[in-house]
Order: C-alpha cells, then sequence, then structure tokens
C-alpha cells in the first residue's frame, strides 16, 4: 500500500486520540498505522492536575485536523461525556468545526458498542475481534482530503 499522505501534500495531518488511561497499550496497532500513513496521532495528558489535563485537551483539539475516539476500556458514560465536550471543539478552534469522529470500538464488548454496530453507526470501525486497518481507509481518505491544499 502507498500513504495516502505522499499523493497530497507535504503537510502533517494530526489526528487527536481521545482514549482512557487503561487503553493506552491498546491503542498502539492504531496508533503504529496512522504514523505508517504519514498521520500524526496526540495522545491525551493522562498525568497533571485537573486544570493542567484540560488546557492540554484544548489545546489538542484546537490544533487537529480530525478526532479518533478508542472506546475500549471506557463505559457508555465516558464515551457519551467525550461526544459532548467534542461539540464544545468550535469554542477552541475560532469557529471552526471539526469534522465527525471517527469512533474505533476495542474490547472489551459492550451492549452500547453491539448497539453501535447493530445501527450501523456512521464514522464507526468495529476493531472488537483485532485490528481493523482496512475499516480505517474511508477515514483516512476524509482526512487527507480535508488537509489537501485548496
Amino acid at each position: 500500500h502507498t500513504r495516502l499522505q505522499d499523493d497530497w501534500s507535504s503537510d502533517v495531518c494530526s489526528s487527536d486520540l481521545i482514549c482512557t488511561q487503561q487503553d493506552r497499550k491498546a491503542t498502539l496497532p492504531l496508533r503504529k498505522w496512522f504514523k505508517s500513513q504519514g498521520v500524526e496521532i496526540s495522545l491525551p495528558a493522562f498525568d497533571g492536575d485537573a486544570a493542567a489535563v484540560r488546557q492540554a485537551h484544548e489545546r489538542l483539539l484546537s490544533d487537529c485536523s480530525a478526532v479518533v475516539i478508542f472506546y475500549g476500556a471506557g463505559d457508555e458514560a465516558w464515551q457519551r461525556s467525550v461526544l459532548v465536550d467534542l461539540r464544545r471543539a468550535p469554542a477552541y478552534r475560532d469557529g471552526r468545526p471539526l469534522p465527525p469522529p471517527l469512533t474505533y470500538l476495542s474490547a472489551p464488548d459492550s451492549d452500547d458498542k453491539q448497539d453501535k454496530v447493530d445501527m450501523e453507526e456512521s464514522d464507526l470501525v468495529d476493531g472488537r475481534d483485532g485490528f481493523a486497518d482496512h475499516q480505517l481507509q474511508p477515514f483516512l481518505r476524509q482526512l487527507v482530503a480535508s488537509g489537501a491544499p485548496s
């Protein structure tokens, strides 16, 4: 496979990968794949006081081209709180909207995750049975298109 980034620009696309601290190791295949495609992935800050963690999160959201929600160890309430937080992203981005986030499902399974698959939600990758790079291609193409010079 050729890297899609090679086809569009020397600029680096960046994506904010939102996950729980427990999922950090589980995100490795995803982070390595994005890196191999020329996409810079930023993890959330997990250490520090609440204000510093919040400020780091807002800075990542202000600068990134896209967001990937890694829905693994986090529960349904965590995932919903992330979505609510992302609705505020334009405030950190001088009014620039974020493209719809990609939700990457990972183990362990849950009723909420299965419901998302059954409802055929958009911008969803089901990686509960292992890393699913082929399902990431449409998101990568969208990311590249949004970062391409006009």
